[in-house]
């Protein structure tokens, strides 16, 4: 099977490996060559009609459909201009789908995203500017480091999906470590779901199907005369079209109940997530609040050791000039001790609520630094 071939367009290599590197978004063809074609040229003459310097490299495709299907990769002059279908060790596997064929034409297609951008308009305006590299890296650092001033570390949401398998989604996850960040699922829940609750009516538009076939059958009584002519065997011809066409009319109320089914799975993803968001306040509150109640008692019981040991410095000296009894002492000694365990003990409870509390506020990580 064969691909198309693309045209050149302004995205450069330098910008491309750059726009990786900062994880701007930007989907990229890689193949699993040793080489790595260039994304664009000046020039906007097709590449089909110049240059004669053909190379074939052999890749793997990284759709996100994950079928790492095997590609046959043609560069001229460092760019790629067609991706064919891999032979396979195995001819069973040999296959490619029009995603697979059409790399070059995604890799330098003149919508791609090659620089940052800054929307400049409202929400949802599509009005966007563009800005340098320094300045998108100032900014987005310099929210970071608001909102963890405002919130704590885990209020940076790590949420990583990519459209193609060949990034190295780990440096998310590193990253996040080291900003102490939290994740979440890809962004599929709701959104997912509203695109399924519509796609459920298009299984009710009528579809229309054309079908064709062209055989050759043959019959005999003698096994040795089946690819003879004769009179004991004869081969016919036959062939056929036909047309269907499905208009849906009534399918049991099972449009009606997969429509609910999904509204309802909404809702849910709702409530969960307003669940999980009232609990982790709920915590937060809890753990505030004990903090603040061990805080008290903390400082409450080291007084009151400080308090017992003084009375027991006292007694001791009464009992060295002769004026207090041995019992006395005795007294004092057991009451520092118990003013002692349980100073110990609110210290003790004082220092797990604040490795909670920091625990939820996603700060932790400060003990280690």
């Amino acid at each position: 099977m064969s691909g198309s071939e693309t045209k050149r367009s302004s995205l450069t290599r330098r910008r491309f490996l750059k726009a990786v590197g900062g994880a701007a978004g930007a989907m990229g063809f890689v193949a699993s060559s040793s080489a790595l074609a260039g994304c664009s040229s000046k020039s906007e003459e097709s590449l089909a009609s110049t240059g004669n310097n053909d190379q074939i490299f052999y890749g793997t495709c990284r759709g996100n459909c994950a079928g790492g299907c095997a590609l046959k990769i043609k560069v001229r002059d460092g760019f790629v201009v067609q991706t064919e279908m891999g032979e396979q060790a195995q001819s069973a596997f040999n296959r490619i789908c029009p995603k697979g064929l059409s790399h070059a034409q995604r890799t330098y297609s003149p919508q791609r995203i090659r620089y940052p951008m800054r929307q400049s308009g409202g929400k949802g305006s599509g009005v966007w500017e563009r800005i340098s590299w320094d300045e998108a890296i100032e900014e987005i650092t310099s929210k970071w480091k608001q909102y963890q001033a405002e919130s704590g570390n885990s209020s940076i949401v790590f949420s990583t999906a990519t459209g193609v398998l060949s990034v190295n989604k780990d440096i998310y996850g590193y990253l996040q470590k080291l900003m102490g960040g939290s994740s979440t699922a890809i962004c599929y829940d709701g959104a997912g779901l509203s695109i399924l609750q519509k796609m459920i009516g298009y299984g009710y538009i009528p579809s229309l199907n054309l079908t064709a076939n062209w055989m050759f059958s043959a019959y005999t009584d003698k096994a040795y005369h089946w690819f003879h002519s004769g009179p004991s065997n004869h081969w016919f011809r036959s062939y056929g079209l036909g047309v269907s066409l499905r208009i849906p009319i009534f399918d049991g109320l099972d449009k009606r109940y997969k429509n609910r089914k999904a509204a309802i799975d909404i809702e849910n993803i709702k409530l969960a997530q307003e669940n999980t968001r009232k609990n982790l306040q709920t915590q937060y509150l809890n753990a505030t609040n004990d903090l603040m109640n061990n805080q008290r008692n903390f400082k409450k019981q080291k007084d009151n050791y400080l308090l017992a040991e003084d009375v027991y410095t006292v007694t001791m000296e009464r009992y060295r000039e002769g004026i207090a009894s041995m019992t006395e002492v005795l007294q004092d000694e057991m009451q520092m001790s118990e003013a002692q365990n349980n100073y110990i003990s609110a210290h003790y409870s004082y220092r797990v609520t604040t490795l909670l509390l920091l625990k939820l506020t996603g700060q932790i990580d400060s003990l280690i630094k």
